[in-house]
């Protein structure tokens, strides 16, 4: 298992920072990370129990199925920021179980978790959008770390959506007030960068004796 572990770790080592939560090593989760609707689906009983335990006791919300199609059905009606799901189970697997979260929520993000983790399906599942691929047994500090790291990664997701519907829908964003020639620059900067993935930090000094505030 030591080796098999090891094995999955390299497979996913070309992926984004945030993808390695296979067992032993993984990021420090955010230190006030805000608590996540999450969705667990899994047809062992007792592991999914013991999943939903754990995370009711970090003060995550839980809602908990038995199988995949289960699992949709509480997503047709519900919102969630995170999916757990195992990668083998009877009827609709993980993957399969990914495929549809990615396209009825796509802001939503999936961890898988398997005791019959193969390089394979590492690769798989991430090239089809999951957000972590995690190999059991599953440590408390690993599982946290994951649901933390992924809830965080689906609120600036969501945050991200709603600044480019405020850029696109132009005078209906929060105004920019200014004539200099720095207040264009700015403003022209911020239209290259809005269709970026990329985190953007804006520096620099304010003079309000500069601004004219707009006043209700």
């Amino acid at each position: 298992p030591a080796n098999h572990s090891n094995r999955v770790r390299r497979a996913l080592s070309s992926f984004p920072s945030h993808c390695i939560g296979t067992r032993g090593r993984y990021n420090d989760a955010p230190r006030e990370a805000s608590m996540a609707r999450v969705l667990v689906i899994d047809d062992d009983a007792a592991l999914r129990l013991a999943i939903e335990k754990i995370l009711r006791k970090e003060g995550h919300s839980v809602v908990a199925a038995a199988d995949g199609r289960e699992g949709l059905r509480h997503l047709e009606g519900d919102q969630f920021h995170v999916v757990l799901t195992d990668l083998k189970m009877e009827g609709l697997d993980g993957l399969e179980v990914l495929r549809r979260v990615r396209e009825a929520s796509p802001l939503t993000q999936v961890i898988l978790i398997t005791a019959h983790g193969t390089i394979e399906d590492a690769v798989a599942a991430m090239k089809q959008g999951a957000y972590d691929f995690l190999v059991k047994p599953v440590e408390r500090p690993q599982l946290l770390s994951a649901v933390s790291r992924a809830s965080e990664r689906h609120r600036l997701e969501v945050e991200n959506r709603a600044l480019r519907a405020q850029v696109a829908q132009g005078q209906d964003s929060p105004p920019i007030v200014g004539t200099s020639a720095q207040i264009s620059q700015l403003r022209q900067t911020i239209q290259r960068v809005a269709a970026s993935d990329a985190t953007v930090l804006i520096e620099g000094a304010v003079s309000y004796t500069h601004l004219t505030l707009p006043t209700n």
